[in-house]
């Protein structure tokens, strides 16, 4: 079921030239909320389908959360990176918080690894090529992970914001 990935993770280039310093932080953290909604949206998605497993795939569904997957992660990540990231490394010059952000940008990688691995298991999954069980393990994986990865960035980014 392992596929290389289309686009290898790269160093991120800001899509303004001042690195997002222009937005204020409260529309910075209004972006990222955002950002944060709909990844917990689709976990929640996903949540449903690992429920309703093994007796009730829906395969329309699974489709659906297939097609829909890669793009969301991979515009969370842009939001991220793009202009959180790059504005409060700007603002805040430490070793520790550039550690964290190297972290967090390693874990956007594999999150984005295991969302296409995931999205095509849930089309094999309609075509009956997937074990219920290991479509389960998968979807549990994928949304607990970037729960917590969400729950971590919202702790840490609202404190550096004062919030």
């Amino acid at each position: 079921m392992e596929k290389p990935r289309s686009e290898p993770c790269r160093p991120v280039t800001p899509s303004a030239p001042d690195g997002g310093a222009s937005i204020s932080p409260a529309e910075l953290l209004s972006r990222l909320d955002g950002a944060h909604s709909e990844l917990l949206a689709i976990c929640d998605r996903l949540e449903g389908i690992a429920d309703s497993l093994p007796n009730t795939l829906n395969v329309r569904n699974c489709r659906e959360a297939a097609g829909e997957l890669v793009p969301v992660v991979m515009r969370a990540h842009r939001v991220e990176e793009e202009e959180v990231f790059l504005r409060i490394a700007g603002e805040a010059r430490t070793a520790a918080l550039q550690k964290t952000l190297d972290h967090l940008r390693t874990e956007h990688c594999e999150d984005e690894c295991f969302a296409e691995e995931l999205a095509d298991a849930l089309k094999q999954a309609g075509e009956g090529k997937v074990q219920p069980e290991t479509l389960g393990y998968m979807l549990r994986g994928f949304f607990e992970a970037m729960r917590r990865h969400i729950n971590f960035e919202r702790e840490r980014f609202l404190t550096l914001a004062g919030g």
